[in-house]
């Protein structure tokens, strides 16, 4: 499958979430995204700066969710997976920045509990505070973001091999092939 052809078939299948996709189709889709929303970004938004122009970025990515995630599920349906290999590099994604969010918060509540409104010139009180009471708050953030650093790396080495797989010959039970429509029949 040619480029053209690849990111016009994903981009036409944009929300079908059945059968299979080609690795061509796949990689060429993934590579025309974000080499085009690193030109957007660098040569439209970055110049200038604006929150305005910014929302052709934003349009740009919200735009482009549902394809990828299309094609992706896809291109596991051509490798003989279920969507469930897409859904747990997700889930441990998203997961992960919301308990670093509420360990933020956590920090912060810490910081704002021993602040005392604000006044500087308590800065030194509120270090020794923190030396009792918010180090384990930092600490227990810093083993978390280890672990799941190392979490979302493992899970997108899986998928990347996931995806960079041959396809199966022939149909499978997601559908024909679409690399060797000839092997249907047979």
């Amino acid at each position: 499958m040619n480029p053209i052809a690849a990111v016009t078939s994903a981009l036409r299948n944009y929300a079908n979430f059945r059968g299979r996709a080609q690795r061509s189709e796949f990689w060429w889709f993934f590579l025309f995204a974000w080499i085009f929303g690193y030109l957007t970004l660098f040569l439209v938004i970055l110049p200038y700066l604006s929150l305005e122009i910014a929302w052709i970025w934003i349009l740009y990515v919200l735009g482009l969710i549902m394809p990828t995630w299309a094609v992706t599920v896809r291109r596991l349906h051509d490798t003989n997976r279920s969507a469930a290999w897409f859904v747990v590099p997700l889930v441990v994604h998203f997961s992960g920045l919301t308990i670093a969010v509420l360990f933020a918060v956590g920090i912060a509540t810490t910081f704002e509990m021993f602040s005392y409104g604000g006044q500087s010139d308590r800065i030194t009180e509120v270090i020794q505070k923190l030396d009792a009471v918010g180090v384990w708050w930092i600490f227990a953030a810093f083993i978390f973001w280890m672990i799941w650093t190392l979490a979302v790396m493992a899970t997108t080495v899986m998928q990347l091999i996931l995806l960079a797989l041959p396809g199966t010959p022939g149909p499978n039970r997601y559908g024909p092939d679409p690399s060797h429509p000839e092997l249907d029949s047979a």
